[in-house]
């Protein structure tokens, strides 16, 4: 075999190869003239594809909070506790410059759990579709990052509305007012899902915007969600409820489950002015339910009321604020300090009480003082009463007094 005829054998096995596996480049094939006495080739050619390449951008980050509680019945100390409350990476990025993806996972309680995964996925202009398991669109202070929150547990309004939830959400803006509109599966109150449980489906809408041009620190939004639930007295889908501390305040008894429509309505609003901010949400939450032999409808509820100011002069926002300048003792800075307060109470309905047991209602108020020593450093320290009521109308109290460390990255 003379050299041409070596170099066209060579060139044809490259080619070969590059159009099975895409590995081999251009620059990788023999070079051969174009000359007389050896004229370019005739016939079928392979092109050599370049390189593809797909953009990915990815941020790792993630926090962890540090507990420990006092919990005093009447004056008298029961338990004390410490721990950690809460260990999360959040891996969050795009891909192809336009498609967004979260995996957001809690290592806390010794346990490994996804909390988000999901894909974000434009459909139109400011518009996108998120797929996976995410926040449900109800509660403002759970829609919150857990790095934002004011205090170190959630109001009881929080414990009403979905956690997280598998679905699908579009978002984007509506005359200027952010909205989500989602098909989830169907999460009870302060619950997670990480499938459907049965071919119902939860339709979930949430607007929030400024009404007011005059008032630019002010958003007022709702949240509406509705669904039909069809338990059994194997799987009742019904919510057991927990509030301050996390001791049980209403629960069915067993044989009672969901039959006929669940809804919830949530309005609510923030309003931050210079140091100064509110937070505010009223939550109703109602059931169709049955134990086989009687049923009712039940409507339960909760509301909150919060109040946060900055001592060192900080702007309040609804999201984290870092400190003028970080906590450095020895430049004489101290971080900021932020005072908070707030009042809420859960109500539960008095026909409910034929099919389950718990208190009528639970009123809790919390003062917090909190030290931010850095964009990634905070203390809490928080002092709660909680009153609760029971249908006879006999009232215990309760009082807990908190101290968190947290730390991002």
């Amino acid at each position: 075999m003379n050299n041409n005829k070596r170099k066209w054998a060579g060139l044809l096995i490259c080619g070969m190869i590059a159009a099975t596996t895409g590995q081999i480049s251009a620059a990788d094939l023999p070079a051969v003239a174009a000359t007389a006495e050896s004229p370019r080739p005739t016939g079928v050619s392979v092109p050599v594809a370049a390189p593809v390449t797909v953009p990915v951008t990815w941020k790792l980050g993630g926090f962890f909070q540090f507990d420990q509680s006092i919990l005093s019945e009447t004056g008298n100390t029961s338990d004390s506790s410490f721990g950690l409350k809460s260990v999360r990476t959040d891996l969050a990025g795009t891909v192809a410059d336009a498609v967004g993806y979260r995996i957001h996972v809690e290592y806390s309680g010794g346990t490994v759990k996804l909390l988000d995964g999901h894909a974000d996925l434009p459909i139109a202009p400011s518009w996108k579709l998120r797929a996976g398991k995410f926040k449900g669109p109800v509660g403002i202070e759970l829609l919150q990052a857990p790095t934002d929150i004011t205090f170190i547990d959630f109001a009881y309004s929080t414990y009403f509305t979905p956690n997280r939830d598998t679905g699908l959400m579009a978002y984007g803006p509506v005359a200027g007012w952010d909205t989500q509109i989602a098909l989830l599966a169907g999460a009870s109150d302060y619950g997670s899902l990480d499938k459907d449980s049965d071919s119902g489906r939860s339709l979930v809408i949430r607007t929030i915007g400024k009404p007011f041009a005059d008032l630019k620190g002010l958003d007022v939004g709702f949240a509406a969600s509705t669904e039909r639930r069809n338990g059994s007295g194997s799987s009742s889908q019904l919510s057991t409820y927990r509030g301050i501390g996390r001791p049980t305040l209403f629960s069915y008894s067993s044989g009672v489950y969901a039959n006929g429509t669940f809804y919830r309505l949530a309005p609510q609003f923030t309003y931050y002015s210079g140091p100064f901010g509110l937070l505010g949400e009223y939550v109703v939450s109602g059931q169709d339910i049955s134990n086989g032999s009687s049923s009712a409808t039940v409507v339960h509820g909760a509301w909150q009321l919060q109040a946060q100011y900055y001592l060192t002069g900080e702007s309040a926002s609804y999201k984290y604020v870092g400190p003028k300048s970080a906590y450095n003792p020895e430049k004489g800075q101290w971080g900021a300090w932020q005072l908070a307060a707030r009042v809420g109470q859960a109500q539960f309905d008095g026909a409910a009480f034929s099919f389950g047991s718990g208190y009528k209602a639970s009123l809790e108020t919390t003062v917090g003082l909190n030290w931010i020593w850095s964009d990634s450093t905070k203390w809490f320290l928080n002092a709660q009463n909680v009153w609760n009521t029971t249908v006879a109308g006999t009232t215990s109290s309760v009082a807990y007094v908190d101290l968190r460390v947290q730390v991002k990255y």
